[in-house]
């Protein structure tokens, strides 16, 4: 685990940094055995074995437990709409800033969010909108 740690610090940027320039947000490892496998790709006992070769579908349950928490503030009464402004819920996110572009050595511009930031802007783009019409029935 330490040379996988070395590795990220490398090539990923860590929370306090403020250097982003040819650095990654994030990375990941698979881990395999000596034939460089580690599993399978489906629950089919059939299916092919899982290497770091093929594209793999990564997801992120953020969006699914954003909303269930969006549907159980509205139903608590915490919230009327959902384009009501979170900072009185969440003021730390008042508080954030945003990066606005780089300058013309790389450095980043940050600016303060100005505008609102309302529970709809949890929900997915608008072309998924068809997928979480539950969400839209609390308003």
């Amino acid at each position: 685990m330490k040379k996988q740690h070395e590795i990220l610090k490398g090539y990923v940027i860590t929370p306090s940094e403020t250097e982003v320039k040819d650095k990654l947000l994030t990375a990941g490892f698979v881990v395999v055995d000596k034939d460089g496998t580690a599993g399978r790709r489906d629950f089919d006992l059939s299916s092919l074995v899982y290497s770091p070769d093929p594209v793999s579908w990564l997801v992120s349950m953020r969006k699914l437990a954003a909303a269930v928490s969006v549907l159980q503030v509205v139903e608590r009464g915490v919230i009327c709409s959902l384009n009501d402004d979170v900072s009185s819920t969440l003021p730390e996110l008042a508080a954030l800033i945003v990066l606005y572009m780089f300058d013309d050595d790389g450095k980043p511009i940050l600016e303060a969010y100005e505008r609102a930031i309302t529970y709809r802007n949890w929900q997915p783009d608008a072309e998924q909108r068809d997928e979480w019409a539950l969400v839209d029935r609390w308003e």
